[in-house]
């Protein structure tokens, strides 16, 4: 990890690092029992379907979430996942979380309660944990994560929990849920609330700007006031647009504009964002002109954060480090460290790539500025991303780390994002004088 100095003059950066889900030998989480299920498997098998439904028909959400024990160290709850149907079998796919056995999902397929359509999983989960997750129904192959196509066709079964109130619409266009454990934090602007924003409301514009790399149209949806002093570039557009409005509103920052930039398709994304020179053009001659356009004004260096998350937070990261000139602060979430052209990365036994290669002796980046996030569950981008934290506070580069207690998910993302433009656009350390502080 990098070094560690003291706080910085905002203070801590958050809380104390969380723990990762604790797993057995399978690598799934450890189960447990639940007591209502306990209560239901004992009433009469003649009766018992009877007891389901009044059971069914007085919960007010799931997933279930028990009393906090500490399990291998780690602060955790029994959390109950339960859904109905005739289906030959059902299985719990929690973001992250059930990737580490995905060769073999044996450990997240749910129990059917005999006599009954009730079927349920119970685990021990970090009580601070933010993970979106869905429910597959329907036979599973045991190997369905062997090879990436099985995979995500596991993720396009999936269906979001339709008793628990809390979704977002994945990666794929589809809704997950999120569990929230009783421990987990959330950036208030994510909160349903009535708003406390005064002044003009947030403008909304789409933009319609040519890429010359890709030879098409690159929407790019802007929120911004009269009063923006700051511009926040965010790739992954699509996913933000449907979302981050509201909680701008809520945030209350009339002094930020938030450029959500098209990904146009999942390839596209491929070829631009991990190649640090292909996303630095495409914020220089498509993004800025556009925004310049259409505020009426130029943005210095020192006024624009880049952000992203996975192939956007390498890109983030890069354009901070590398083009200091054309944005010298970013906020990278889960970023793709591992990246090299060609090679895709082997789970477990990742390595750091060509960014952070490129920042060995004789790089400078003495006048960037980079908040690091990650999750507790994703232990390849953890190990990447401390890498590139000390190659960029060793290339002069002022950097702040924090992990959150989830996976590779916009369950936490939508938090982390926030937080982090808090921190940057706040008190955080001067580009002067780098320090990297870990929390």
């Amino acid at each position: 990890m990098p070094p560690e100095s003291a706080p910085t003059p905002s203070g801590s950066l958050g809380p104390a690092s969380p723990r990762r889900t604790p797993i057995g030998a399978d690598r799934a989480p450890l189960r447990t029992s639940c007591d209502a299920i306990e209560r239901l498997s004992a009433v009469p098998l003649a009766v018992r379907a009877t007891a389901v439904d009044a059971w069914w028909a007085s919960l007010e959400s799931l997933p279930l979430v028990g009393e906090p024990r500490t399990v291998d160290g780690v602060d955790c709850v029994p959390v109950t996942f339960a859904t109905r149907g005739e289906h030959d079998e059902a299985m719990v796919y929690v973001n992250s979380v059930t990737d580490r056995h995905r060769e073999n999902v044996v450990p997240a397929l749910m129990e059917r309660l005999d006599g009954t359509d009730l079927w349920h999983l119970t685990w021990w989960l970090p009580s601070d944990l933010m993970a979106s997750y869905k429910i597959v129904h329907g036979a599973i192959p045991r190997n369905a994560g062997r090879a990436r196509p099985g995979w995500r066709r596991i993720h396009e079964r999936g269906r979001a929990d339709p008793l628990n109130g809390h979704a977002l619409v994945d990666p794929l266009g589809e809704e997950s849920s999120v569990l929230v454990g009783p421990h987990s934090s959330s950036h208030p602007a994510w909160v349903p609330g009535d708003s406390t924003r005064t002044g003009d409301p947030v403008v909304v514009r789409e933009l319609a700007p040519h890429d010359p790399y890709l030879d098409t149209v690159r929407p790019v949806w802007l929120h911004s006031s009269a009063e923006a002093t700051w511009l926040v570039v965010l790739f992954d557009g699509e996913h933000w647009r449907l979302h981050l409005p509201a909680a701008l509103a809520e945030w209350g920052r009339d002094d930020v504009a938030v450029a959500m930039v098209s990904s146009v398709s999942p390839q596209a994304r491929g070829e631009v964002l991990p190649v640090p020179e292909r996303a630095a053009a495409l914020v220089e001659h498509t993004v800025l002109p556009a925004v310049e356009e259409a505020t009426g004004r130029s943005w210095a260096a020192d006024r624009i954060v880049v952000s992203g998350q996975s192939f956007g937070g390498l890109a983030a990261a890069s354009i901070a480090v590398r083009r200091p000139d054309l944005a010298r602060t970013a906020v990278a979430q889960s970023s793709s460290f591992w990246f090299r052209p060609g090679i895709e990365p082997v789970r477990g036994a990742c390595e750091p790539g060509e960014l952070v290669e490129s920042l060995g002796a004789g790089a400078d980046a003495s006048t960037s500025r980079v908040h690091l996030t990650w999750g507790s569950e994703e232990e390849d981008i953890a190990f990447v991303g401390a890498a590139f934290a000390e190659a960029a506070y060793a290339a002069g580069a002022a950097v702040t780390v924090r992990e959150y207690a989830g996976g590779h998910d916009y369950a936490w993302w939508r938090s982390g994002l926030l937080d982090g433009l808090d921190h940057v656009l706040g008190e955080g350390p001067s580009p002067a004088d780098p320090t990297v502080a870990s929390s």
